[in-house]
């Protein structure tokens, strides 16, 4: 997979460069409760103009999209107050790859955050990951 990234111009070395770091000072794994909503969104606009004008995305040859700041806030909106700030927000910069076969992308070397990204269930944490987003998004229906 990772070289597939790399025919891209995606490498896990401007994976890290363009990563933004929160500045909040708390775990992301805290439930949206545990933030100021007010802060949370400070944030969530920092990061957006952080993607917006990081130069390294034009240097890499895949399709992108950066979530706008009204999709952050329905999600929000759908979510509050129980799930995590990272699986609210984890999804601001997106990639699209178009591959023949995911099978032939993946392998045990590959970064889990990556093989996520695939929209592979790989292995029990991430049938667990999955299984808890679909139960607790039943909920509200």
């Amino acid at each position: 997979m990772l070289n597939e990234l790399e025919k891209n111009g995606l490498s896990i070395n401007i994976l890290n460069e363009i990563s933004y770091k929160s500045s909040f000072g708390k775990n992301l794994k805290n439930s949206l409760r545990k933030f100021s909503k007010e802060e949370l969104f400070d944030e969530v606009r920092t990061m957006i103009r952080y993607y917006t004008e990081i130069e390294t995305l034009d240097e890499v040859d895949l399709d992108y999209r950066i979530k706008s700041l009204d999709s952050c806030l329905r999600k929000y909106d759908k979510y509050y107050p129980e799930m995590q700030v990272e699986k609210v927000f984890n999804d601001i910069l997106g990639f699209r790859m178009l591959v023949d076969d995911y099978n032939t992308l993946i392998n045990s070397n590959t970064p889990e955050g990556v093989r996520m990204v695939c929209g592979r269930i790989l292995n029990e944490h991430d049938f667990e990951e999955v299984l808890k987003h679909v139960l607790s998004s039943s909920k509200e229906i």
